[in-house]
């Protein structure tokens, strides 16, 4: 029997030395593997999981510090129903009021709403103007005087007495905008129960009236928290 040619080596890559990785975990496998076969089994399995999760990860911290970290201090909102006053001076007004009371702008901010349409849009700007006002929101309210005779009956407004002293009341006398309050049951004005609950807005360089033939009202909030601030405005706003 002629043996000389038989071959009787194995080949390096042969079957019989290859690793049978069938019943391996993935972790056995892993560990069998050279330093190149582990880089390119960790990207096959795990490098793209990964990225998935650092992904996520990275958009909850986002969403989550957009609706933890802290927000600005709301110090002053001016509300103006039915264009009482236009854009343009409502944020000629809003600047003013932020210089005037030295306004950190990172910590504090100084709002102004013009979306309410109280004459024009009573279904849909009632319930804007409960709704905030019910969250302590409103500060200064500039209205025509139709809007504002249609709320001041309901208590919506602070009584002027309870924001300026004497001194002050009387120079505001000829100004001042007077409403009686509803009974309990809101079918009639208590009688004896007028105070001014609002200021006119004429002759102030800030506020032309945009328009409008009838007066334009300054009021304040019933619970108004920065009654100091509001103070501020009305000397802003009458001032020379």
């Amino acid at each position: 029997m002629n043996i000389e040619n038989k071959q009787t080596a194995l080949k390096d890559d042969a079957e019989i030395y290859a690793h049978n990785t069938d019943n391996m975990t993935d972790k056995e496998k892993f560990a069998s593997l050279d330093a190149k076969g582990k880089w390119e089994f960790f990207k096959s399995y795990y490098l793209g999981k990964i990225a998935v999760v650092l992904i996520v990860a990275a958009l909850l911290i986002s969403l989550g510090w957009n609706i933890f970290k802290p927000k600005p201090e709301q110090i002053l909102n001016i509300s103006v129903s039915d264009l009482a006053l236009s854009e343009e001076e409502t944020e000629i007004l809003k600047n003013e009021m932020i210089k005037a009371l030295n306004v950190d702008t990172k910590k504090q901010t100084v709002e102004a709403y013009t979306n309410m349409f109280l004459i024009s849009d009573p279904y849909n700007s009632m319930q804007f103007f409960v709704v905030h006002l019910a969250g302590g929101e409103f500060d200064v309210i500039i209205l025509p005087q139709q809007a504002f005779e249609g709320l001041a009956p309901n208590s919506y407004f602070m009584p002027v007495t309870e924001l300026l002293d004497e001194k002050e009341m009387e120079r505001f006398k000829d100004k001042l905008v007077y409403s009686g309050v509803m009974n309990e049951d809101h079918t009639d004005i208590v009688p004896g129960s007028e105070q001014p609950y609002g200021i006119k807005a004429d002759g102030s360089k800030y506020i032309s009236g945009n328009g409008y033939t009838e007066p334009i009202v300054i009021a304040v909030a019933v619970n108004s928290k920065h009654t100091e601030n509001v103070k501020a405005f009305i000397d802003l706003v009458f001032g020379d």
